[in-house]
């Protein structure tokens, strides 16, 4: 009577992930009827279960290799070639558990050929999703909930701290002046942190454009308007502060990260504001602006230690919130937030100069002017807009 082979420790979980590495296609004749493979020891020791001894085939090539068909050789070149070059035309597995999402994903961010850094790429000069970048559909856009669900944004933002953490003294990368990009290949892809920045903001505007409540489909990751203000974190505890040339408007290419991020909240808030996409019942009514808020909090602090100088805070201020609240095309559930999230949160020592800019900036009037409700050169929307901020300051004892 023949022996019974030994059964492999958690099968189910192991031919998932054997299941990922081949695509749902056997690696010798390609055919998909993955639910009859079966579990080859590539050494032919059954007790022998590590990972790297284990490949799923088809019956048919299964048995050719036991018949001498296929060679042993032959079957040790596959495993290590699919090992190192998995393509995602099928991606299926991709998604089989949380335990392989977060292993493969991981595998993807730590190669950098690999497809998640190949189709960033592709979105250079982009804030919506390429639907021809068919890996990054899928994890942004056709399964997002399994996406979310599975840890995509904490795996970024670990990922990305702990990269800020280890390259603390990476100056000759981000800590020199910032060079203005004109091209795709030069266009802040030197920069490892801005792929995952990239990335975060695809996801969201996509999302949006979808109107997929993100928080409503995200059970166990409820900080997630953290993200940003973490990364700001990162970047700010790595400034050299002695070594900056102030005078540039970004004097890194740190600062430029932190610019790029408001840039994308930004786009946020026009995305969102677009009558096709607003709901007044979703959350990015107070995500966005809570997002915008805590990456702020970051540089005030900066401020106040000296490592972000006050008039570099100031401009990302104007530019990457007021503009949008001056605008008379926004929506006044988003303007309230802003107010609520973000206006009345600006630290008492810094209102005066950050609306002194503003309002010099975008209206040419002073900050005097204001207080005294003396709008002259405005038009009757933007006169609404400035009485209601007014207001707000004055409810608030912020002026």
């Amino acid at each position: 009577m023949p022996k019974s082979r030994p059964r492999i420790p958690k099968e189910n979980k192991v031919r998932a992930e054997l299941q990922l590495e081949i695509n749902s296609q056997c690696p010798f004749c390609m055919s998909k009827d993955v639910g009859h493979f079966e579990v080859h020891h590539i050494d032919e020791n059954p007790s022998n279960n590590s990972i790297n001894n284990l490949l799923l085939l088809c019956p048919t090539c299964h048995s050719k290799i036991t018949k001498g068909d296929i060679s042993k050789e032959s079957v040790i070149l596959k495993k290590k070639n699919i090992g190192e070059n998995v393509e995602y035309s099928n991606l299926s597995g991709f998604f089989l558990s949380q335990e392989v999402f977060q292993k493969e994903l991981k595998r993807l961010l730590s190669k950098e050929d690999s497809v998640y850094y190949t189709e960033l790429r592709e979105h250079w000069n982009s804030y919506s999703l390429i639907t021809e970048c068919s890996f990054l559909n899928e994890l942004i856009n056709k399964s997002l909930p399994k996406s979310i669900e599975f840890g995509l944004l904490p795996l970024i933002s670990d990922y990305v701290s702990n990269h800020l953490y280890n390259d603390k003294d990476a100056k000759y990368l981000y800590n020199q002046p910032h060079i203005y990009m004109h091209n795709s290949e030069d266009e802040g892809y030197n920069l490892p942190v801005y792929y995952h920045i990239r990335l975060v903001g695809i996801l969201y505007a996509t999302a949006i454009c979808n109107k997929v409540d993100i928080d409503i489909i995200s059970q166990n990751y409820k900080n997630m308007q953290s993200i940003f203000s973490s990364i700001i974190e990162g970047i700010i505890n790595n400034l050299k502060a002695d070594e900056i040339d102030n005078n540039k408007e970004y004097p890194t290419n740190y600062h430029w990260l932190i610019g790029e991020i408001f840039s994308i909240t930004n786009n946020w808030f026009r995305q969102f504001n677009e009558l096709e996409n607003f709901v007044k019942t979703s959350s990015y009514v107070d995500y966005i602006s809570s997002c915008t808020r805590w990456c702020f909090s970051e540089l005030y602090k900066g401020v106040q230690s000296q490592k972000i100088d006050k008039k570099f805070m100031i401009q990302q201020f104007y530019y990457g919130i007021l503009t949008e609240y001056f605008s008379p095309l926004l929506n006044n559930f988003l303007r309230e937030s802003i107010e609520q999230n973000i206006i009345s949160q600006i630290p008492d020592e810094f209102v005066k100069p950050i609306l002194r800019f503003s309002f010099n900036e975008k209206f040419a009037m002073n900050y005097e002017e204001f207080c005294k409700e003396n709008f002259r050169v405005v038009n009757s929307k933007e006169r609404e807009i400035l009485k209601r901020l007014r207001m707000f300051l004055l409810d608030n004892n912020k002026i």
